[in-house]
């Protein structure tokens, strides 16, 4: 018996290959980190991204807001307190995930490994929940 959810997974895979095309400025998607950006929570990240020209930090201040890993994206869509904070009433965003998701902790740990790369979360996907997404 597959208790997957398999229709919020789909949802998780299809809004990171969205953000995956994205230029790297403008992605919601950062699957190594959750990360809220402020004005300097954004210019630390890019600089240690890429290099970028001091011209370029005014078009920061357009993508403040939080990025998410699959974990963080499915956090704050099923609770949007996890789109401020990692940890709601003493529970980590990814384990309010496994749960949601009806994983394991053995799969959820890879899904939410921080060095996938969008290829690796949509097979990962696949294999959980047994058919393509």
């Amino acid at each position: 018996m597959n208790d997957v959810n398999i229709p919020l997974l789909r949802k998780a895979v299809e809004w990171a290959e969205a953000e995956a095309v994205k230029p790297e400025i403008d992605r919601t998607w950062i699957q190594g980190t959750w990360i809220t950006r402020s004005w300097t929570a954004a210019y630390d990240m890019l600089e240690e991204v890429s290099n970028i020209e001091d011209h370029q930090l005014k078009a920061v201040a357009e993508h403040c807001g939080t990025a998410y890993c699959v974990a963080g994206y499915i956090g704050q869509l099923l609770d949007e307190r996890y789109a401020i904070v990692s940890e709601v009433d003493g529970v980590h965003v990814s384990e309010f995930v496994e749960q949601a998701l009806g994983l394991d902790e053995c799969d959820a740990e890879a899904l939410f490994a921080g060095g996938n790369s969008i290829e690796d979360i949509r097979i990962l996907a696949e294999r959980f929940a047994g058919e393509r997404l």
